[in-house]
């Protein structure tokens, strides 16, 4: 009805609550300085460069490739454990020519 309609437009144009008071305590609330922000700390840990691809790496003490083998045929058999260098040699000859 023409009523309800009338009674709506009313309740719409007129707020219940006054909204113009909170935005001057908003601005209230900014134009306070903020004593609560603390400076910005600069750390105190010393600075170095990372090491590369550990190119500092004493090379004797970590000689990778030494695990106690021959360097070559002849060091193999000059071994005292020469029989056993010998039968592997031939072993991993003969796996060659199997897969050849």
């Amino acid at each position: 009805s023409v009523e309800d309609l009338e009674l709506i437009q009313e309740e719409d144009t007129n707020p219940s609550v006054d909204t113009s008071l909170d935005h001057e305590e908003d601005d209230k609330e900014i134009d306070e300085p903020q004593s609560d922000i603390n400076p910005i700390r600069k750390s105190t840990r010393t600075r170095r460069a990372p090491d590369r691809m550990c190119l500092y790496i004493d090379a004797e003490q970590h000689e990778l490739g030494d695990l106690g083998e021959p360097a070559n045929y002849k060091v193999a058999l000059l071994d005292p454990e020469s029989k056993k260098w010998l039968d592997a040699m031939n072993v991993e000859m003969q796996s060659m020519k199997d897969n050849d």
